[in-house]
């Protein structure tokens, strides 16, 4: 008879833990998007560095009508840049699946938060000027070759044009010539 009589209202128990548990999946949310914010901030300065990078090379080396030295420093550029950006893509696309459950679940963004489709933008606008310029520079590979050669040989020429004038001037047994 005494266990008719006893009635448990499990709805606040109930309440409660669904409170906690959204409270601790906002928590969790907070830390997952603060901790890719502290990641996409410095990889968007890389990216943008490494643009500008070759971009300057770039314009440096003026395509095949710039010296060995240009198109050399554009290359340099360019593979510098391809190392950089890999898995860029990668955290872009993670910071957009991040960011639209966040907003789906009602999550604040955390201050400084990079918007996904800038960081993708970013990502997208370096991956196009790398496979322009080394798509450029596969094209001007033979005409390097031939400016290369033409640079050693006159190098060459002006060392041996340095040497012949130095035997001709140089002291001669610590009298001057």
């Amino acid at each position: 008879r005494v266990a008719r009589a006893l009635r448990v209202d499990a709805a606040p128990a109930r309440e409660a833990c669904a409170a906690a548990a959204a409270d601790a999946t906002a928590a969790l949310g907070r830390r997952c998007l603060s901790a890719l914010a502290d990641r996409i901030g410095p990889l968007l300065v890389e990216a943008t560095a490494a643009r500008e990078a070759v971009e300057a090379a770039s314009a440096s080396a003026r395509g095949a009508h710039g010296s060995v030295v240009e198109i050399v420093e554009l290359a340099c550029a360019v593979r510098s840049a391809e190392g950089s950006v890999r898995g860029w893509a990668d955290v872009a696309d993670a910071l957009h699946r991040a960011q639209a459950a966040a907003l789906e679940h009602g999550c604040a963004l955390p201050d400084g938060w990079v918007d996904a489709e800038r960081a993708r933008g970013a990502c997208a606008a370096l991956s196009e000027l790398l496979a322009r310029k080394r798509s450029a520079l596969d094209v001007d590979a033979s005409v390097l070759g031939t400016k290369l050669a033409g640079e050693c040989a006159e190098a060459a020429a002006d060392g041996a044009a340095l040497r012949a004038r130095w035997e001709a001037a140089k002291p001669d047994r610590g009298g001057v010539r």
